[in-house]
C-alpha cells in the first residue's frame, strides 16, 4: 500500500482492515515458540503461533512460501468468499 497511497490514504486504508480483520497480541512467549518451532522463518511460525493461540479460522496472506499451509488463503481467495 505504501508504494500505491499517500500517508492518510494508507491509515484510512488500515483502519478499514482493523475493522475486517483479527488483531492478535503477541507476547514474549509466543516469540519463544515460534523460535522454537520447526518453520523456518520466524516471521511465519510467529503468525502461525498466534493463529493458533487464538484458533483462528484462517490466516490471510499474499506470503507464497506461507500459502503451503493449511488454514492460510491468499487475499483474493478471502474476497471470493
Amino acid at each position: 500500500m505504501r508504494k500505491k497511497y499517500n500517508d492518510t490514504e494508507n491509515k484510512e486504508k488500515t483502519r478499514i482492515l482493523l475493522n475486517l480483520f483479527w488483531a492478535v497480541e503477541v507476547t514474549k512467549a509466543d516469540c519463544y515458540t515460534a523460535l522454537n518451532s520447526p518453520m523456518p522463518d520466524f516471521e511465519d511460525a510467529l503468525i502461525a503461533v498466534c493463529a493458533d493461540k487464538e484458533s483462528l479460522d484462517f490466516i490471510v496472506t499474499r506470503d507464497d512460501e506461507f500459502l503451503k499451509l493449511p488454514r492460510v488463503i491468499s487475499p483474493s481467495d478471502f474476497l471470493k468468499d
